[in-house]
């Protein structure tokens, strides 16, 4: 770009003024995309730069989202829902679920809480809808979950149905118990569990906690600072 081009552009947009070349930012996904082989995905973080969304969104396999601000520009740009991979720092139950709502089973969604988890499953529960969901490990930092978390989830694929049943009606009962003050008998009975005593033995034993332990938990979790 010649010197007088520049000079324009700071004269007719202002400063700061940003310039891209996407020449060289798509030979640079091209090279990585050979150097890495066919099989290997590319994934374009967009809050590196939101305003390269549109232009990525041909030379890579996904475009991961982190915030509704960054869903609502890939609706806005007409971004396939089949490319967003919906990351798990989207924390709040509202977030997720609209996005649920817009796209569904077709995008791609991150896991990094068993709370999380449980809003995933509860809405595929609800409308009868597979989804894709990736665990995501911590590497130590505030992302992610530990090793004895991920092992608990990774072996939901080894139940029976009718353990998966239960297991579904015991993360029902933890929506419930984190969301409303009911007493333990009723929450058992909307799950579909008429024994209380079992009720609080099986929660137990899938959480670690009893019932109201478990909602005493959420309500100090709810009071925290969100990070």
């Amino acid at each position: 770009m010649k010197k007088e081009q520049l000079e324009y552009a700071a004269a007719r947009y202002g400063t700061p003024l940003y310039l891209f070349d996407l020449d060289i930012l798509k030979k640079q996904a091209d090279r990585l995309r050979n150097a890495l082989g066919k099989e290997t995905g590319l994934c374009y973080a967009m809050k590196a730069n939101p305003f390269l969304t549109k232009h990525m969104e041909e030379k890579v396999d996904r475009i991961e989202v982190c915030s509704m601000g960054e869903f609502e520009i890939c609706r806005s740009l007409e971004i396939p829902p089949e490319k967003l991979f919906i990351s798990g720092v989207l924390k709040k139950k509202e977030d997720i679920y609209r996005i649920l709502e817009t796209y569904g089973e077709k995008c791609r969604y991150t896991v990094e809480s068993v709370r999380q988890l449980h809003y995933f499953l509860e809405w595929s529960d609800t409308h009868m809808k597979t989804l894709r969901l990736y665990p995501r490990l911590t590497n130590g930092s505030q992302f992610g979950m530990d090793e004895d978390t991920m092992r608990s989830i990774v072996s939901i694929v080894n139940m029976s149905p009718v353990e998966f049943i239960r297991f579904i009606r015991l993360n029902r009962a933890a929506t419930i118990l984190s969301q409303e003050d009911c007493q333990v008998n009723e929450v058992s009975v909307l799950v579909g569990i008429n024994s209380t005593s079992n009720f609080i033995q099986q929660f137990q034993k899938q959480f670690g906690k009893t019932p109201n332990e478990f909602r005493k938990e959420c309500k100090r979790r709810r009071n925290e600072p969100e990070k």
